[in-house]
């Protein structure tokens, strides 16, 4: 008997989700890797050089761009202090950034700190499509993800604070400590997106510019201005953490460069409505709809 072997990619957008119910009894899902990606240590425990290894080291070698962290954190960080919602991850990450500079930084010359920082706090913090899944009954999409109860009106925000105290101390410290010898330069990873009016009514048009501040705007214009965007101060209001002049000092221009992932577009629509709802979440507080044009 032949059995067809599946294996798929699936990109799930936030509105919708997949269960194994959607697929047939006998549909088999399952994964891959490439060694050499992943293994390396070509002459360690008895490996011998591949075509590869050949290849690799004849003149086309990589530049080693390093991410410090692709949406992942000790678990027992979560557990003594609940992580990224806790300034205490500032010293953590200062140091474990230290680490990674003293270590690695004669090699190393372009250093990411956080990949996607603002999908992690979205996904992780309110949506829960991400871990640590914290996200509260009030979450549009807590009954999707069975989240574990925590605060969606004000984790985002609060996540992404520390995240920009954690990219300005690791990139003052190297400026301090490493820069002179090691010559690197320090950047952040933010996940971006066109966005293009359903309509070209004024409500959906001043959406589209609602969505660019809150989903990119958010972290750009920290790290231009050292503030919020104005229509994020007004639609936030106090559940916006504050920042103190020497903390918002420090992050302003703590950027070497931006990296930035895009891989679809959304037209928006307006709905400001849910704006008037108490206590509300990321994405009500945003008040768009998003429909998404296509995808890579």
């Amino acid at each position: 008997m032949k059995v067809l072997v599946l294996m798929i990619m699936v990109l799930v957008p936030f509105g919708d989700a997949l269960s194994r119910d959607d697929f047939p009894p006998h549909f088999l899902f399952g994964a891959s890797t490439s060694a050499y990606q992943v293994e390396g240590a070509a002459n360690e425990d008895g490996r011998k050089p591949s075509i590869w290894d050949t290849f690799a080291h004849a003149g086309n070698g990589i530049q080693a761009h390093v991410t410090l962290v692709h949406w992942d954190l000790p678990q027992a960080l979560e557990e003594e202090y609940e992580g990224w919602v806790s300034r205490r991850i500032v010293k953590d990450f200062t140091t474990y950034a230290d680490v990674c500079f003293r270590e690695f930084g004669d090699r190393v010359k372009y250093w990411t700190t956080m990949n996607e920082g603002n999908m992690f706090a979205i996904g992780g913090y309110d949506s829960g499509f991400l871990p640590p899944q914290r996200c509260s009954s009030s979450s549009t999409q807590s009954l999707i993800y069975n989240c574990s109860g925590d605060n969606s009106s004000t984790e985002p925000y609060l996540v992404a604070h520390y995240m920009f105290l954690v990219h300005a101390s690791a990139l003052n410290l190297y400026r301090k400590k490493y820069k002179d010898k090691q010559h690197g330069f320090i950047g952040i990873n933010l996940l971006t997106f066109g966005f293009f009016p359903l309509t070209n009514t004024s409500e959906d048009i001043s959406a589209t510019k609602r969505a660019q501040d809150f989903y990119l705007g958010w972290f750009l214009n920290l790290f231009t201005f050292g503030e919020y965007p104005d229509i994020m101060k007004k639609n936030v209001g106090s559940k916006l953490p504050l920042f103190r002049k020497s903390e918002s000092k420090l992050v302003k221009g703590s950027v070497d460069f931006i990296r930035i992932n895009y891989y679809f577009s959304f037209y928006v629509k307006d709905n400001f409505g849910s704006l008037y709802i108490n206590d509300t979440d990321y994405t009500e507080d945003v008040g768009v709809e998003l429909q998404r044009m296509y995808m890579f």
